[in-house]
């Protein structure tokens, strides 16, 4: 169970499945293999993302079709705080005429925040975000950003796998105290 969600969470969590009702047990089981579900989906999404905002850098963009951080973050699907932090952080450049004025988020930018909702909606930190779109500034080469996502993918088929061996020891042990509780009532 630690190998699929980590130790001080099995640790956690194997006195509740072992405690508690079969049908308890196979209804947390089935949590645990719907986040992996979620989470591998939030990777494809990001890879997808990636490839599409790589793409679309190079199409042509003319300054008129600049976004407001409104519009942007309804495009991303994400809130525009997201985006200001982005910008804080230094992951996306708008064009500012100074401080008081409105961001405008031209081609660039808006790559950038393609990049970092794709990434973010991977399960990356800002860090790792950062060292990818250094990559992607330096050259329009995605591999470092497509190998971070293709080894968390990795990831997740090992943690799914280990899950079902844990579900599968889990199942054994759980009939052997069903069958240990049943001795001891037929004793009494």
């Amino acid at each position: 169970m630690a190998a699929a969600i980590g130790p001080v969470p099995a640790r956690t969590l194997m006195p509740e499945l072992v405690g508690g009702t079969v049908e308890a047990a196979a209804e947390r089981i089935d949590e645990l293999h719907g986040a992996l579900a979620q989470e591998r989906m939030q990777v494809r999404d990001a890879l997808r993302g990636l490839e599409v905002a790589v793409g679309e850098s190079s199409d042509l963009f003319s300054e008129e079709d600049a976004m407001t951080i409104s519009e942007l973050a309804h495009a991303l699907g994400v809130r525009a705080s997201a985006l200001r932090h982005w910008e804080r952080e230094g992951l996306v450049h708008p064009a500012r005429a100074s401080l008081s004025t409105a961001r405008s988020f031209g081609a660039r930018a808006v790559t950038e925040a393609r990049i970092v909702a794709a990434l973010r909606s991977g399960g990356y930190g800002i860090p790792s975000i950062a060292r990818v779109l250094e990559q992607v500034r330096e050259q329009p080469v995605t591999a470092d950003a497509q190998r971070i996502l293709t080894e968390r993918l990795a990831g997740l088929t090992r943690r799914s796998v280990a899950l079902l061996a844990a579900a599968g020891h889990l199942h054994e042990l759980l009939e052997m105290l069903g069958a240990e509780a049943a001795s001891a009532g037929e004793d009494g």
